[in-house]
């Protein structure tokens, strides 16, 4: 877990964990490899050899994904076995071996999937919509060009409008689904985080009033470590941080606080919640 500047870096986790998540949840049927694909498809990389800040891996030529793609992504994937057919989802499937790559792994997918994640149902659902509003008007000439390019009644804009809603009936509880095929190949643990609470109430960061109690919620039997200073309760390996402290009852918040917390249940083989992290911004009265 600690950086050696002798060796070069050679791969960028986090974004190949990112690259992984989109994967999974659009179920990309045309890209790096779907389920026991025998071929690698569509992916770029990149590497920066005068930095060298590890390979990062992009989406490339998408159309077969969500509503048109597979349901389930989250199966072996045998093509990268072959030299010439490495992809990051091979890549990432043999990095889960390592525990520490779980770990950041379960921990990007409770940070994106949860809370206000990016990748949770209202989030997703805005986004599409978004991206939809663009092209509104452009999708107009976009008919008048390719709507007859592939059957005999020329596609409208009245097509495109039913396939957007198309889309938008598939990622109904697509998180949900995709969290429950995680926890199917062990690649997120079946124990729930910290939940943060401020005078009682349910808050996950955000604008408080100074001197708030910040409570912290677990399952009954766990313990729950935090810290305060924005460091993980979870050293490198699993052992408790020794920055981190025990929650046994109420904080006083006075000022602006970045808050991690991960539950401990001792009787699991997953021992480790994912991370809970959150800044509680403290704002003082005129």
């Amino acid at each position: 877990g600690i950086i050696d500047p002798s060796l070069e870096k050679l791969l960028d986790v986090d974004n190949t964990i990112d690259f992984a998540i989109v994967n999974y949840f659009t179920g990309e049927a045309d890209g790096a490899g779907g389920p026991g694909a025998a071929i690698t498809n569509n992916f770029f990389a990149t590497y920066n050899r005068k930095t060298p800040d590890g390979f990062k891996f992009y989406e490339h030529d998408s159309e077969h994904s969500l509503d048109t793609g597979h349901y389930n992504n989250v199966k072996p994937n045998t093509s990268g076995s072959q030299f010439t057919r490495f992809n990051p989802i091979w890549l990432h499937q043999q990095l889960m071996a390592n525990s520490e790559y779980q770990v950041r792994f379960a921990d990007r997918v409770q940070e994106l999937f949860y809370q206000d994640g990016i990748l949770t149902h209202d989030n997703t659902r805005m986004l599409l919509d978004a991206r939809a509003a663009q092209i509104q008007t452009a999708i107009i000439a976009e008919s008048a060009r390719w709507g007859d390019a592939n059957s005999g009644a020329p596609k409208t804009k009245n097509d495109w409008n039913g396939a957007v809603n198309g889309i938008r009936n598939w990622m109904t509880n697509r998180a949900s689904t995709v969290i429950g095929q995680f926890k199917q190949a062990g690649w997120f643990p079946d124990l729930s985080t910290a939940t943060f609470l401020i005078n009682g109430t349910p808050q996950h960061g955000g604008p408080i009033n100074v001197e708030s109690e910040l409570g912290l919620s677990g399952s009954q039997g766990t313990t729950i470590y935090y810290t305060l200073d924005d460091s993980d309760p979870r050293m490198v390996g699993g052992e408790v941080s020794p920055h981190a402290l025990t929650y046994d009852g109420p904080i006083t918040l006075t000022e602006t606080t970045p808050v991690k917390a991960r539950i401990w249940d001792s009787t699991r083989d997953e021992s480790w919640s994912p991370l809970a992290a959150a800044t509680f911004r403290v704002s003082t009265p005129p």
